[in-house]
């Protein structure tokens, strides 16, 4: 069970996100505020909240400033009618943008990223083990590479290959070297059929060509599956696939 609250100045806002979170099983929206001070005041002092549905331009505090404010085991989905703040939720690691108005269907694959990101069982329209989001042309992720931040969009990415410090992305057409941890990159890809074969590696079931026996073919490239991966990958493709 998820337990959320929602920050908004706008009560129609809240609303859309109260009807919302009604239909998902295993999601509790606790508590509704127009008023982020006392919001943060809420999160402060009540144990067990583990996601905040913040929007971004409010009076007294916006939401990044709010965000800032949070303990670190609570995760967030900005709900904004602006787009200008996205590589600032972004730097923040926020779980997911919604860009106003969303639909229900979105405001569901947020939610199911925040599970993901808290290592928490929603209920079983959205079980961990069963079938995992497809990514969509409009899933993206934002990553610092350099001194810019690049978009990624999520069906175009093929496997992610660990380096020290870094991590490599590919993609159908490129690759860019980015200064991030593994374990970052696979809270935002594990949602979208994603899986870790090696310690070095994720590949993109999608992107997947053949299997062998202690490897898979990714997009024409070999990449290896570890031993103590297998019986995890295993279980992945019978969930995912069926073999004849």
């Amino acid at each position: 069970m998820i337990h959320a609250i929602a920050i908004d100045d706008e009560a129609n806002a809240l609303g859309i996100i109260r009807e919302y979170a009604l239909r998902l099983p295993g999601l509790e929206l606790v508590k509704q505020f127009t008023d982020p001070v006392k919001a943060l005041a809420f999160i402060n002092s009540t144990p067990g909240i583990g996601l905040v549905f913040l929007d971004i331009r409010m009076a007294k505090l916006n939401g990044i400033e709010l965000a800032e404010k949070l303990p670190p085991n609570v995760k967030v989905v900005i709900a904004s009618a602006f787009s200008d703040y996205a590589q600032m939720g972004f730097e923040l690691d926020v779980v997911d943008y919604l860009l106003k108005p969303f639909s229900f269907e979105r405001f569901e694959r947020a939610v199911k990223k925040a599970s993901y990101a808290l290592g928490v069982d929603i209920g079983s329209e959205l079980k961990h083990s069963g079938p995992k989001l497809i990514p969509k042309h409009d899933d993206i992720i934002l990553v610092k590479v350099g001194h810019k931040v690049v978009k990624f969009r999520l069906n175009e990415i093929t496997h992610v290959q660990g380096s020290g410090n870094y991590v490599i992305i590919h993609t159908l057409n490129q690759k860019l070297l980015v200064l991030n941890t593994m374990k970052r990159i696979v809270e935002l890809l594990m949602p979208y059929q994603f899986v870790r074969v090696h310690k070095s590696f994720i590949v993109s079931f999608q992107h997947i060509d053949s299997i062998e026996a202690n490897a898979v073919i990714v997009n024409g490239i070999s990449i290896p599956i570890s031993d103590t991966m297998k019986d995890q990958f295993q279980e992945f493709l019978a969930n995912h696939s069926t073999q004849i």
